[in-house]
């Protein structure tokens, strides 16, 4: 008898009855393979987490890329990986920090978001496609309906 080796990084799914067909058509219609399609949203939902240390180097030297510069379009880049970070804290996507600092860190995150909703739009807009963002915007969610 063969013995089947396996790759730890491969699985078998087994997906409820319509779900297999509805993966497909939708990945066919954005001109990707259903692999890649379910690789897309898993990586979406489930994001790498940060290491705070990682993250604050990643805004300082931004920071310095800006003030040599001073070019607007580096202030948006800083602007950008600030709200990232600050997101993944509340999120707890970064680690490293106890929950009272990501609770303080929520609250002041809620000015910021109420003042900055427009920007928040645009990038929603350029993480999804077209059908993804148009139904994040009519039901809240990102489901997909043939």
């Amino acid at each position: 008898m063969a013995t089947r080796r396996s790759n730890p990084n491969q699985f078998q799914l087994r997906l409820p009855d319509g779900l297999r067909e509805r993966i497909k058509t939708y990945a066919e219609r954005h001109g990707r393979s259903m692999n890649a399609e379910i690789v897309r949203i898993l990586e979406r939902e489930f994001p790498e987490p940060w290491r705070i240390e990682d993250r604050v180097n990643e805004l300082v030297d931004l920071a310095k890329i800006y003030r040599d510069s001073g070019d607007a379009q580096n202030l948006e880049r800083l602007n950008e990986a600030l709200r990232e970070t600050l997101q993944g804290v509340v999120s707890r996507r970064v680690k490293g920090l106890d929950p009272e600092a990501c609770e303080r860190i929520d609250a002041r995150m809620v000015d910021w978001e109420i003042n900055t909703s427009n920007d928040r739009y645009h990038a929603d807009k350029e993480r999804l496609d077209p059908e993804e963002f148009e139904q994040l915007h009519v039901t809240g969610k990102t489901a997909k309906y043939d």
